[in-house]
């Protein structure tokens, strides 16, 4: 607790747990040490996972102290993040401080790195961060500083917008300023932050901070740091009903306590993690019984409580004292009988009563006590009797308490819970059995989940909302669903509690379940244990299209195949992208926009060449939902054909007559390229070489881009009526199909 003191010095005090009533601190943090007198009073206090104390103190200057954990007295901190030394000394005499601009007389005050100023709320994350709210409007609202931070140093990070920013001509200026020129800007607040009278950080380090009309604002982690927009605000007549004060907590699943001054005496409220607007509250604690008298701070423990049992103790005891005491005197003349009885009878019963005990005592005692005296005395004229009778019963009873021990409790919970195979973002849930093999009821109040590797702590009471399956990143979860009773698990019975497993990763994902209950070893550990295997796979992941003439295609089938156990959205159609990008395309196939589970779906990829040379692309198949998309095809191609040699096997020149005893015909090269191609033909070859000869055409080294030409060849027999045969070859630039052999065949007459 942070003390202002009044007129006086502050100091911090601190109560042991379970403290109730009219109890005196364990430890107090004060005197001249601890540099609380003197420098304000500490508005606000903090404990990290150490348990060192974190005081917010002073005005201007500010500090923030850090106490060692146990600290009680008149301790000094064991850092301090401040601007400070003021005044520092400039003597010439050792080095001068780093503020002063030459060595001499006097003093200088060094510049404050900090940014601390006026600080009102202090919070400190599982790291060691250190989170400190500013109410001076000229500086961020909220500066966060390293873990172990001391001294004058600079802040990791802030929340807040950008003050006196240089707007010289030199250099770039900062995009609040309006032109190139002197002076400063400051940028246009999206923080919308007032001075945060309380700061809380939850286990994901989302930071909930109060804003400017009682409103409460969060800045999650994932949206980083600096002029940041508060991802959810919770404002409006709802939350202005409560009458919110400041002073929030934040626990373990991101759900935000605040407490209000409305009502009878005050309230609590808790809201939901994805809370925003203006909702009514998850829970609320008001009312007269809650004993609540104008609230003005608010800290959690642990989700979990211990039941206690009740136990009587009765002793029934009785006691029964009789005294019967007869006296009789028979005298003559002066006889005096005198007569006296005294019975005394006392019976105690003491019983020990101890808290979870039943013990009955049961102590009967009957005393019986009977004193009879017959006095007779025959006297003449002085004769005296004296009869006495005394009867003395004491009677004690002592009742011995036995107490019956407590019946124990015992729970049976596996050690290993381990996952089937699963798609990575696919939710599969499995059932934890728990048996109370115990005596005594089983109360399993809350679980937490610890990711393997730093993931995070997944918590819930098992009464609580749920996070989402597969939230925040996370491989194990619990869902919420238990057949656990809250008013507790009889003996010999079991119930169940559901996790969920959704691989967020490949491999191998591991994490510790812990079980909070009222058994002595709790909590009970679990190892969960799963494997994130493929959701989607795309084949082939590449392919080879051969080589391919110029003006026709080709085409190759890809087969996508959904692995989950749910349905999931293709982007149709897929998209192409790479050096030749434009020349493939998905034509046809099976897939649709949706792709039931555990099934598959084609798609039928063209290919149609328009370059020289080989050709490349990739194919992108996007689904969702889908962690571990988009997926790649890539293509390449063989050289692509850019001609056409016709004939293609045989130029026949069939039978020739008297009449006819030469004759020429052409082959023709058809250029399909949008580039000019050189064309060469080489000798004729083959038994009758002679009689066929390249006498013209229209090819002269080359045909232009799209176009033809032509190689004239003439047969000129030299044998009668006999078949005679040929070959040349054509060879065309650019064409892995060149040269092109052609059979030249005829008959002479």
């Amino acid at each position: 607790m942070a003390n202002t003191g009044g007129f006086g010095p502050g100091s911090i005090t601190i109560y042991p747990a379970g403290s109730d009533g009219n109890v005196a601190p364990v430890a107090t943090i004060a005197g001249s040490l601890t540099n609380l007198p003197g420098r304000g009073f500490p508005f606000h206090v903090a404990v990290d996972s150490s348990f060192n104390i974190y005081a917010a103190v002073g005005v201007n200057p500010s500090f923030v102290y850090e106490y060692a954990a146990g600290s009680n007295g008149n301790v000094a901190p064991i850092a301090t993040i401040s601007g400070e030394p003021l005044n520092s000394e400039c003597s010439s005499a050792g080095s001068p401080y780093a503020c002063c601009t030459n060595a001499g007389t006097g003093t200088c005050n060094d510049v404050d790195r900090t940014s601390i100023s006026d600080p009102v709320s202090i919070a400190v994350d599982s790291t060691g961060r250190i989170y400190v709210g500013n109410s001076n409007v000229d500086l961020p609202p909220i500066t966060i500083f390293a873990p172990g931070s001391n001294g004058d140093v600079s802040p990791i990070a802030t929340i807040g917008r950008e003050f006196n920013q240089d707007c010289e001509a030199a250099g770039v200026p900062h995009s609040c300023c309006t032109g190139a020129g002197s002076g400063t800007c400051s940028n246009t607040d999206n923080t919308s932050l007032q001075p945060p009278a309380q700061l809380a950080i939850d286990s994901f380090f989302d930071i909930f901070t109060t804003m400017n009309a009682g409103s409460i604002g969060e800045f999650p982690a994932a949206n980083g740091t600096g002029n940041v927009a508060p991802a959810n605000v919770l404002s409006g007549p709802n939350i202005n009903n409560f009458n919110p004060v400041g002073p929030l907590a934040a626990d373990d699943l991101g759900n935000v306590y605040m407490i209000g001054t409305a009502g009878n005496g005050g309230a609590i409220v808790k809201y939901a993690d994805t809370s925003s607007g203006d909702p009514l509250p998850d829970a609320e604690i008001n009312g007269r019984h809650t004993l609540l008298n104008q609230p003005f701070g608010i800290a959690l423990g642990p989700l979990f409580a211990t039941p206690t049992a009740t136990a009587t103790a009765t002793a029934t005891d009785t006691a029964t004292a009789t005294a019967t005491d007869t006296a009789t005197a028979t005298a003559t003349d002066t006889a005096t009988a005198t007569a006296t009885a005294t019975a005394t009878d006392t019976a105690t019963a003491t019983a020990t009563n101890t808290a979870t005990a039943t013990a009955t005592a049961t102590a009967t005692a009957t005393d019986t006590a009977t004193a009879t005296d017959t006095a007779t005395a025959t006297a003449t004229d002085t004769a005296t009797a004296t009869i006495t009778a005394t009867a003395t019963t004491t009677a004690t009873s002592t009742a011995t308490v036995t107490p019956t021990a407590t019946p124990t409790t015992s729970v049976l919970a596996p050690a290993t819970l381990s996952f089937p195979n699963t798609p990575v973002g696919d939710p599969v849930t499995k059932n934890l059995t728990l048996k109370n093999t115990g005596h005594a009821p089983l109360f399993i109040d809350n679980a937490t989940i610890q990711q393997a590797g730093g993931g995070g702590t997944s918590q819930v009471g098992l009464a609580s909302a749920p996070p989402p399956i597969g939230g925040r990143g996370r491989d194990f979860n619990l869902t919420g669903v238990t057949s656990c009773p809250s008013g507790g698990l009889a003996p010999g019975m079991s119930c169940t509690i559901e996790i969920a497993f959704t691989p967020q990763a490949l491999g191998l994902r591991t994490a510790t379940l812990s079980i909070f209950d009222n058994v002595a070893s709790s909590p009970q550990h679990v190892a969960l244990s799963g494997t994130g295997t493929v959701d989607m796979t795309v084949t082939p992941t590449s392919s080879m299209f051969n080589s391919t003439k110029i003006g026709s295609t080709r085409a190759k089938t890809i087969t996508v195949s959904n692995k989950q156990t749910r349905s999931v959205s293709l982007t149709l159609p897929p998209s192409f992208n790479g050096a030749n990008g434009t020349d493939f395309t998905a034509t046809g196939g099976t897939c649709t926009e949706t792709l039931a589970a555990k099934t598959a779906c084609t798609l039928v990829v063209t290919y149609a060449p328009s370059a020289l040379g080989t050709e490349s692309a990739s194919m992108r198949v996007t689904d969702s939902p889908d962690t571990l998309g988009p997926y790649t095809v890539t293509f390449t191609t063989a050289q692509n054909i850019p001609a056409t040699v016709t004939p293609a096997a045989t130029l026949a020149f069939g039978t020739l007559t008297a009449r006819t005893p030469t004759k020429t015909r052409d082959i023709t090269v058809t250029n399909l390229s949008t580039s000019s191609l050189s064309v060469s033909e080489g000798s004729t070859t083959g038994p009758n070489a002679g009689d066929f000869a390249v006498t013209g055409g229209t090819c002269g080294g080359t045909v232009p881009a799209n176009s033809t030409c032509t190689i004239a060849i003439t047969f000129t027999p030299t044998l009668h009526a006999t078949a005679e045969s040929a070959s040349i070859a054509v060879s065309v630039g650019n064409d892995p199909t060149s040269p092109h052999n052609i059979a030249l065949t005829g008959t002479g007459p």
